[in-house]
């Protein structure tokens, strides 16, 4: 299918299978895995490159053990914690 293990694959029908000794359930046009899943390799046909501009990213670590990370705030709360201080 793809050369490059870090394509992402896009299931283009419905169905169950077990891999690995472990059920899964595809949706078409829905479900993705990596090209170097073991599900594309037993069911290549069931599976398209996507063409789409994904980048998918690990989470970036702390400099330090224990750190937290600053959690993103949606707008809308943003928005009416800045109501409420008015």
């Amino acid at each position: 299918m793809s050369d490059n293990p870090a394509q992402i694959m896009e299931a283009t029908e419905d169905f169950i299978c077990e891999v690995n000794g472990e059920r899964m359930l595809f949706h078409a046009n829905e479900s993705r895995v990596a090209a170097s899943h073991p599900v594309v390799a037993v069911h290549p046909s069931r599976f398209r490159p996507v063409e789409e501009n994904l980048a998918y990213t690990d989470e970036m670590a702390t400099d330090n053990p224990g750190e937290r990370r600053s959690r993103a705030v949606p707008r809308q709360r943003q928005a009416v914690a800045a109501a409420k201080e008015d």
